[in-house]
């Protein structure tokens, strides 16, 4: 029963629903119709800008309501910073001479960008920036400070301390704002001639050297230091020029001199050098950031604030201590420390280089002092002894046995009183007119 009573109220449950639902379409029909209104248009809004995300260390930002053009600059190639020793004064220990050429980017307003576009990471990094309207700075900072990040190029979103923000100072001029990262770059006068590093060309230097054995022909001293050997190398003439300033080498011609091109110095770092020996002494010459004798220790000159070479390298002029002999003796630049009369060491340049360009002048090794010197040895040569002409030599004593007689000499001349020999080419004497006259023309007899 309780199936059959389920089956019949179905039916009814859903007559009632389709009687609900037709009530509201009544209602609908009898509604008047509705008037519709005008379409009225939205308020215009800005267009939509994209900011796009970069990776970066720091960001420029214009806060300014005018176009910023930036003209960055990156360290040229063969730069190299001591990063501990340049944090000491950015902004006089980089000079503008070790940058490369300019990149100009135009930033918008409210815009931001890495402030290295080119590139990121290292143990330190040094970036010039400046503007047409903008004062140049110095960036330079360590990057481990600021990893590289995923930013927003939305200047106002990006914040401190990655910000490095320009706002707008007048109509015309454009200002830094203030961040520890930022310089002023500085320009640094010499230290004086007590503490000034030697030019480029005034230590030592030398052309291509022969290796090996080598005779000399000749040599040439000139009043700058420079000598010219005419070496014997194999079977051709070869000349060749080694120049130290103040040094006469101990070589001469005749000598037999073996070269060589050490690559290393005494305390095993990297050296450009050259050593020539002879019988009559040695030198050993060298620059870059050991020498051919034992250095002890290179410190800079407290006395000495450093400054900027040819080349735009900071340098600082140091003191050298080596050992000569038995002894350990210290110098500077121009010192000649001696062993004894026969041997000295010439310096021509201690000085250590905290930013440093190193494809231009002498050889340098980062974290290392520059110097150059010049070992020159002489040796005690016996002189020889003067050789005695054969007619020279003492004839034996008359009174000594087996002497013999100078008048027995066969190679003595012959007394003069005694009859010569006739000269065949003497022509003979005509006869004498005492003998055989001939007849006289004027006897009439003719006898």
């Amino acid at each position: 029963m309780s199936r059959r009573r389920r089956l019949l109220t179905r039916p009814l449950l859903g007559a009632a629903a389709l009687t609900l639902t037709a009530c509201p379409a009544e209602y609908e029909a009898d509604r008047p119709p509705e008037v519709p209104t005008p379409w009225e248009q939205p308020p215009p809004q800005p267009p939509m800008i994209d900011y796009p995300n970069v990776t970066a260390e720091l960001m420029l930002v214009n806060e300014g309501s005018r176009p910023q053009l930036f003209r960055i600059r990156e360290l040229r190639p063969g730069v190299q910073l001591d990063c501990a020793g340049v944090a000491q004064d950015p902004g006089a220990r980089i000079s503008a001479l070790l940058f490369g050429p300019a990149e100009a980017w135009q930033l918008d307003p409210g815009r931001a960008m890495s402030a290295r576009p080119r590139g990121a990471g290292g143990e330190c990094a040094a970036v010039l920036i400046d503007g047409p309207d903008l004062p140049p700075r110095l960036l330079f900072y360590a990057p481990s400070s600021y990893p590289s990040a995923w930013m927003t190029t939305e200047g106002p979103v990006v914040g401190d301390p990655r910000a490095l923000r320009v706002t707008p100072r007048t109509e015309e001029e454009s200002a830094w704002g203030t961040h520890p990262a930022l310089y002023v770059p500085e320009e640094i006068e010499g230290d004086g001639p007590a503490c000034a590093t030697p030019g480029l060309a005034a230590g030592l230097d030398w052309s291509a050297p022969p290796s090996g054995v080598v005779g000399v022909l000749g040599v040439t001293r000139g009043a700058d230091g420079c000598h010219a050997f005419d070496l014997e190398v194999g079977e051709s003439p070869y000349r060749w020029f080694v120049c130290t300033p103040g040094v006469e080498l101990p070589f001469e011609v005749g000598d037999t001199l073996e070269v060589a091109l050490p690559r290393a110095g005494a305390r095993g770092l990297s050296t450009d050098g050259l050593t020539i020996e002879g019988p009559r002494g040695r030198a050993a010459l060298a620059r870059g950031g050991d020498l051919l004798v034992p250095v002890q220790a290179v410190t800079p000159r407290t006395d000495c604030g450093g400054h900027v070479d040819a080349c735009g390298s900071f340098v600082q002029a140091a003191d050298v201590r080596v050992q000569i002999g038995a002894e350990t003796v210290g110098g500077a630049a121009g010192d000649v420390l001696e062993r004894d009369d026969l041997a000295a060491l010439h310096l021509y340049r201690a000085q250590v280089g905290y930013a440093v360009h190193a494809g231009c002048g002498v050889n340098v090794a980062l974290g290392q002092a520059t110097l150059e010197g010049a070992w020159v040895e002489r040796f005690e040569v016996a002189p020889d002894a003067p050789e005695v002409p054969e007619e020279m030599e003492d004839p034996a004593d008359p009174g000594e046995p087996g002497a013999e007689d100078p008048a027995d000499d066969p190679m003595e001349p012959a007394d003069p009183t005694e009859e010569d020999p006739a000269d065949p080419a003497e022509p003979e004497d005509p006869a004498d007119p005492a003998e055989e006259d001939p007849a006289d023309p004027t006897d009439p007899d003719g006898v």
